[in-house]
């Protein structure tokens, strides 16, 4: 009967050194991995940051460029009803010469789909479409 007690006693040793070593290689595998992961997540976040800037700038130099477009565009109708309003053809309201000022005009390429001008009592508006390229 006393067997059985010093057998159970001489493998308590061995198996708290396997469990020991078990958690050593455990320890040592987080102590590697621990750090990695934290590295990953750092790095991680910190390119989100980036790639959030980018696409914000990107978006404010689309923003730019189409709001010079447009001003350009505005600027461009601006003047080309300043020169309307100099044409002898429209300030004496000449509805044929009106006419074929416009269809020689439409004739040329400066991106221009059509022009008219509206003649009544108190009635003076000018009409421009333009080409969106």
């Amino acid at each position: 009967m006393t067997l059985p007690v010093t057998v159970a006693t001489e493998d308590a040793p061995k198996a708290r050194r396997f469990v020991s070593l078990r958690l050593r290689l455990l320890a040592m595998v987080l102590l590697v991995l621990v750090p990695w992961l934290a590295l990953v997540l750092f790095t991680q976040a910190d390119e989100r940051k980036v790639a959030i800037a980018n696409v914000g700038d990107d978006a404010m130099r689309l923003v730019h460029i189409v709001t010079s477009n447009q001003a350009a565009q505005v600027e461009a109708a601006r003047q080309l009803l300043m020169a309307f309003a100099r044409l002898p053809q429209l300030r004496k309201k000449d509805h044929a010469a009106c006419s074929a000022l416009m269809a020689e005009m439409l004739k040329e390429p400066p991106g221009l789909l059509g022009c008219g001008m509206a003649f009544g009592p108190g009635l003076t508006t000018e009409t421009m479409m333009f080409r969106t390229a």
